[in-house]
């Protein structure tokens, strides 16, 4: 079987070295339209039920996006300099291309129920920039009567202070 394999090798050299040549060009040319995927594989076959309620709830609401979070542990977060520049920070990391979302201690916002419109409101609890210490105290008191955000942004025990940047998946 080796001697017929070998034969067959030696005999056709040529034309196999022409395939093996073209097949290697080819892959060459497509070389860079290869792309990664980060995307997990399905482990339930997609007759399962519990794929089939994934998947329509990934119509509704669409699928997660890639999340960067910054965090920092500092005592003296609230002193209106660090505080405005990681404010300043922030918004110089929203306008790079690709960040869809973010989410930090200095624009997190007061949500709360409009009877009238029977809606919900969400206010800006701290404004584009505190003009002074005793405006971001007073700001500062307010957030901390929000109890979503304990444990979530901040952590008042340790003074750690995070910030959630959603980026595109491109």
């Amino acid at each position: 079987m080796w001697r017929r394999i070998a034969r067959f090798i030696l005999s056709y050299r040529i034309a196999l070295s022409v395939i093996l040549l073209g097949i290697t060009i080819y892959m060459g040319f497509m070389a860079p339209h290869v792309q990664l995927s980060y995307e997990y594989a399905s482990l339930l076959p997609k007759k399962d039920t519990v794929y089939q309620e994934n998947q329509d709830f990934i119509k509704k609401f669409g699928a997660g996006s890639d999340v960067i979070v910054i965090g920092v542990q500092d005592s003296n977060f609230f002193n209106i300099d660090h505080f405005n520049r990681w404010d300043e920070m922030a918004a110089e990391l929203k306008k790079i291309d690709g960040v869809e979302g973010m989410l930090s201690v200095a624009n997190a916002y007061d949500i709360y129920k409009d009877r009238k419109a029977h809606k919900f409101k969400f206010d800006s609890i701290f404004p584009s920039r505190a003009q002074s210490q005793e405006q971001l105290d007073t700001l500062v008191e307010k957030l901390h009567t929000l109890p979503f955000y304990k444990g979530q942004l901040y952590n008042e025990k340790t003074h750690t202070y995070m910030m959630a940047i959603t980026v595109s998946k491109a």
